[in-house]
């Protein structure tokens, strides 16, 4: 009996350690058509966390953006952004307007899909005031979801994107 409980219990093992069955980590290439659904998709920032693993959420950041519009493109790798209402430079002085940049590239041997990501604003003399940009990873994408990270270890800056129906 007791031999009999072993081999199962082996046979099991060396059944559950076969990694032909696992998921493969990253993002997929089929994956990358939630992005932009064959087309184009809309999607709006609902939360920018500067510190994500201790849910440090930077309010005045996900406020400003919540009112966005970022719209992908199946052919094109650089998304347009519509501003909203709410502009993230409110407290500068002779600002005429803001710009932004959401570019992404994936690489289907890494399964790895970056998205270049920035923000800034310019005077009526047409100078740059302030600007900023990151560069992200995506660690989440679903039809209604992604999740961006600059940090492997979920200790850092965290976007997350849902889907505009």
């Amino acid at each position: 009996m007791k031999k009999t409980i072993l081999l199962l219990l082996l046979f099991i093992i060396i059944s559950c350690s076969n990694n032909d069955e696992l998921p493969e980590e990253g993002i997929s290439a089929e994956s990358i058509a939630f992005l932009h659904n064959d087309n184009f998709k809309n999607w709006k920032i609902t939360h920018y966390y500067t510190n994500y693993e201790e849910k440090v959420l930077d309010e005045d950041l996900t406020k400003c953006m919540q009112d966005d519009v970022y719209t992908f493109f199946s052919d094109k790798k650089e998304g347009e952004v519509q501003f909203g209402e709410n502009s993230c430079y409110k407290n500068y002085n002779d600002v005429a307007g803001e710009s932004a940049l959401a570019s992404y590239e994936y690489s289907s041997e890494n399964r790895k899909l970056d998205l270049y990501f920035g923000r800034g604003a310019y005077s009526t003399e047409n100078k740059v005031q302030t600007a900023w940009s990151i560069s992200t990873s995506c660690e989440l994408m679903t039809q209604d979801k992604m999740i961006f990270s600059d940090k492997t270890d979920g200790s850092g800056i965290k976007i997350i994107f849902e889907r505009i129906d």
